[in-house]
């Protein structure tokens, strides 16, 4: 046709979102079948070896880390609307604290809950959608943003009032079993988890400050958008608080 497409399969199943997991997850042990369904898959999707499905020559996993900070603060800097102090401590402390591990795995790089078609009798996971971002790169990165996305119930008011997910009822587990699932299945403790967390913080801060910098300039008129300034502020304070604390929930 002229130029580059591609085919995508269209998978009927049930996708969680904030409106509607209520109905569909009605015990506690629903809750905890899906969260390890969602940890299953993705260390499943990260212990592909790529050299086997053709994918060795696919993105440039080397050096992921540092280019994945030094592209987010330049996409930052050029959708800047206001000087914030939180994010600017942030960025430093990501510049000098960059984590490069010895893995190397196809990458999602969007993985949360609504990018899941799940199995509406059994809820198991049928599908992944979005992959527009992926590549091959760390996997710890890929696990960071995930767990940035994953609210806990008992963060502050500024992160639940977010709800972008469903991670913050009171029967999910928490980021720290996430951590410890993904760990035990992918066979390896993983060192210096702040760093992949706080840089998936600051990566959604800066996809939202996009979003932020197209309104506040008049390229949409979507109301909606209007106080996104302040979810980029509470992200920004959430990965200051990381730091400080050195913990990913507190």
């Amino acid at each position: 046709i002229g130029s580059d497409f591609y085919i995508m399969e269209r998978i009927r199943g049930t996708v969680l979102r904030s409106d509607n997991y209520k109905k569909i997850l009605t015990d506690k042990a629903k809750y905890k079948f899906i969260a390890s369904e969602f940890v299953d898959t993705l260390v499943e999707l990260h212990k592909l070896n790529i050299n086997k499905i053709g994918l060795d020559k696919f993105g440039r996993p080397e050096g992921y880390s540092s280019r994945q900070v030094q592209g987010w603060t330049k996409r930052y800097e050029n959708s800047k609307t206001s000087d914030i102090s939180e994010i600017n401590s942030v960025i430093k402390w990501l510049h000098e604290n960059i984590t490069e591990s010895k893995y190397v795995s196809l990458i999602h790089n969007d993985f949360k809950y609504d990018n899941l078609v799940l199995d509406p009798n059994n809820l198991s996971v049928k599908s992944v959608l979005d992959w527009e971002m992926c590549t091959t790169g760390d996997p710890f990165m890929d696990l960071g943003t995930s767990l940035a996305y994953w609210i806990n119930k008992d963060d502050p008011d500024y992160m639940r009032e977010i709800n972008l997910n469903i991670t913050s009822n009171k029967n999910n587990p928490r980021r720290g079993e996430i951590v410890e699932m993904y760990s035990n299945r992918f066979g390896v403790q993983i060192e210096n988890i702040i760093f992949y967390f706080v840089f998936g913080l600051f990566k959604i801060a800066v996809i939202v400050q996009q979003i932020y910098f197209r309104y506040k300039n008049g390229l949409t008129k979507d109301i909606r958008f209007k106080h996104l300034d302040l979810v980029v502020l509470s992200y920004a304070r959430m990965a200051k608080i990381s730091i400080e604390k050195q913990k990913i929930e507190f």
